[in-house]
């Protein structure tokens, strides 16, 4: 798709190892780039990688000032608390959440339900067995997190239940991004 087509030349321009253009090197909080401390070396600054809100909407256009703000402030947080700070490594994080969602436009699975959805229910793999399980557990996040299942082990990872009332959660920025740094 495009956005895989926009990071393969970005790729390719920038000799595979320096993704800048996706993910830069924080050096300070300016209104492009949104800086988080190091997990490792609790210090501000110290080699990580963010993106910014432009950086963002060259991978996805489609994403409003705001919309890149909130996804590239949920995503920093993301990639830090999971060890994404290779900039190869997250330049891949980024693109294949972009991929996965449509530009990062798409939160929740589209429900139809289409043949393969309506027999989420049954599918014992994903943890569901009940009648309003396929729909409930629908994929949601940045790389669809499916099944009753795999909501209870993100649950888990991180400190937070997305059971029941509370699985549209995971349809939000900040779990979007977090739910898919944890799959990643």
């Amino acid at each position: 798709t495009r956005i895989l087509r926009v990071l393969c030349v970005q790729l390719k321009n920038l000799g595979f190892g320096s993704i800048g253009h996706i993910c830069r090197r924080s050096r300070g909080t300016s209104k492009r780039s949104i800086s988080f401390m190091h997990l490792k070396t609790g210090r501000k600054n110290s080699m990580c990688y963010t993106i910014g809100p432009r950086s963002l909407r060259k991978v996805a256009p489609e994403l409003s000032s705001g919309g890149a703000l909130a996804v590239a402030k949920s995503l920093g947080e993301a990639l830090h608390r999971f060890g994404i700070t290779n900039q190869t490594e997250c330049a891949h994080f980024v693109a294949q959440c972009a991929h996965e969602s449509e530009g990062f436009t798409v939160r929740e699975e589209i429900w139809g339900p289409t043949a393969t959805q309506a027999g989420y229910w049954k599918r014992k793999d994903l943890g569901n067995w009940l009648p309003y399980h396929g729909k409930l557990y629908r994929g949601r996040g940045w790389i669809q997190i499916t099944g009753r299942a795999n909501y209870k082990d993100v649950g888990n990872a991180l400190h937070h239940s997305f059971l029941g009332g509370k699985a549209k959660l995971l349809g939000t920025d900040r779990y979007a991004s977090l739910s898919a740094a944890w799959y990643w």
